[in-house]
């Protein structure tokens, strides 16, 4: 029997399972790329460093699929238009690539 997750609370027999994760580890296994600190919150994390240089946070934010409910504008905000999106992950395809 598996040992409880990191994330299960006290007194519990949960076990965390993080499937985007253990699917970015095979997918870095089969490609050769597999090594420490390299994993899909590295990509997520490098992905947002160069994304930022595009200075547009809400775009970002939907892309990555961020939500802040302390930020009052996001109640506001009805839609951010495709070429933001666009320009947001053309940026980080250009950086990626070059």
């Amino acid at each position: 029997m598996q040992e409880p997750g990191l994330r299960a609370r006290k007194d519990s027999r949960a076990v965390v399972v993080d499937a985007v994760s253990l699917e970015m580890t095979k997918l870095l296994t089969a490609c050769g790329l597999k090594a420490p600190g390299r994993g899909f919150y590295a990509l997520r994390h490098t992905f947002r460093t160069v994304a930022d240089e595009v200075r547009d946070r809400p775009a970002i934010d939907l892309v990555m699929g961020h939500q802040s409910g302390s930020d009052i504008a996001v109640h506001y905000v009805e839609r951010i238009g495709d070429e933001r999106l666009r320009t947001v992950t053309e940026h980080v395809r250009a950086w990626l690539l070059a």
